[in-house]
């Protein structure tokens, strides 16, 4: 039940909401940067796995997102954040006793305890969004919602600097890391004691079967209008090259530039740092309209971008080397925000009145199929490279040229898409 007046615990659930994305990436960073070459008992290396983790960390997504949408509503949002966080740090605690296990046992441990952290995290979303709506007034929501979205990408960005930082200075004690996990869980479980009590909104609320998946009325509404269903298909399209990305920058400094665990991260931080950029810009560009063809262009400079990075023999990364990434990807983290808000305001806007909250469902549903996706086709790329016996940057080349050729797959609906919204 939504409040008149903000409540005085309200900046808790910020709290919350920055220590979660804070150990989420820190530890997803972590399973990473161990599966970018895993040893095996007879001293070889099984390079890069990094696509399972992909793979491990989007299944919970796809599988019970709405099942978590449904007990948010139907449970005491309060209650639920509280056993959500507990869970997390048991769930820590585990991720935390895998670190120290050598092999590909301790790799395989590894995935096991982030499918378990990513389902947590599944029930934490709709919980915290929802109870961001019951703890502050109507007329300051749209100021905490911002607050929200800045403090999840500097948390984004910290998480992953932390990773590197840590594995390069504790190399040789992953207890201690992993006790780094476990503490920051445990702060956040005591930051959410610190919210009061709220009220269930559907405590009778009955299950069935669409509370396990998106209702076939959602997906007839999407058939209906095309423009929302192609906008659906390359926002989805963005979160697969989102998801190729990280596992590729890892490998870049790992098996490429051969830099340290904190200077690798800083790559990926540098990219984090461009999309924030990128989205201020966006919010600022179409305050007015959506300059639609100047958007089309956005993307194909992107792919242009990628492409550069991983040209063979030439490129940023081969011929300017760490810097030379470093820009590279701050790049493509620019044109990124400034891509991926107005498709977002497109799905907003287009999405029928009754259908939004479905809609938006269906949206972030398609997204993790296309973070499911990127880890079994990262895995591909790879592979291909490795064949062609390129380096690991190349495997940006390769995307840009699948970026270029989706665009252009996609120019008789792009016509529709970058006329007038």
């Amino acid at each position: 039940m939504a409040t008149q007046t903000t409540r005085a615990d309200w900046p808790w659930l910020l709290v919350v909401q920055g220590l979660s994305l804070l150990n989420d990436q820190f530890f997803k960073q972590l399973v990473l940067l161990r599966l970018v070459a895993v040893p095996l008992a007879d001293g070889s290396l099984v390079r890069d796995a990094q696509g399972a983790a992909l793979i491990a960390f989007a299944v919970p997504f796809l599988l019970l997102s709405n099942l978590a949408g449904t007990v948010a509503d139907r449970y005491e949002k309060r209650t639920v954040l509280i056993a959500v966080k507990a869970a997390e740090v048991l769930i820590m605690l585990l991720g935390g006793l895998a670190l120290a296990i050598p092999g590909w046992t301790g790799g395989v441990a590894l995935l096991v305890a982030l499918f378990a952290m990513a389902a947590q995290t599944v029930f934490l979303v709709p919980v915290k969004y929802g109870l961001l709506a019951e703890l502050v007034a109507p007329r300051q929501l749209a100021r905490a919602n911002a607050g929200m979205q800045v403090l999840a990408y500097v948390a984004i960005m910290g998480g992953i600097a932390l990773a590197g930082g840590l594995l390069t200075v504790w190399a040789a004690h992953p207890l201690w890391i992993g006790g780094c996990c476990v503490g920051l869980a445990l702060l956040g479980l005591a930051a959410a004691w610190q919210i009061g009590p709220t009220e269930s909104n559907q405590p009778f609320r009955s299950w069935r079967r669409e509370n396990w998946a998106i209702p076939w009325q959602t997906w007839q509404s999407i058939r209906t209008d095309r423009l929302l269903a192609d906008t659906l298909l390359v926002y989805a399209f963005f979160w697969w090259l989102a998801g190729t990305v990280q596992p590729a920058v890892n490998a870049i400094g790992k098996l490429q530039l051969r830099v340290s665990d904190l200077q690798t991260s800083g790559l990926l931080a540098a990219s984090a740092g461009g999309v924030v950029l990128g989205c201020l810009l966006a919010g600022w560009w179409c305050r007015d309209e959506l300059p639609a063809r100047l958007l089309w262009r956005v993307a194909i400079a992107m792919a242009l971008v990628q492409t550069a990075i991983g040209w063979p023999g030439g490129g940023l990364v081969e011929g300017g080397g760490y810097l030379g990434a470093a820009v590279g990807l701050a790049a493509v983290g620019l044109l990124s925000g400034l891509f991926v808000v107005p498709l977002h305001v497109q799905v907003q806007l287009r999405a029928p009145a009754a259908e939004k909250g479905r809609v938006m469902a269906l949206q972030n549903w398609l997204n993790w199929v296309a973070v499911f996706l990127s880890g079994g086709s990262y895995a591909a790329l790879r592979a291909a490279v490795e064949w062609w016996g390129a380096a690991p940057s190349s495997l940006f080349f390769l995307v840009g040229i699948i970026s270029l050729a989706s665009l252009f797959c996609f120019t008789p609906r792009g016509d529709r898409l970058i006329r007038r919204w």
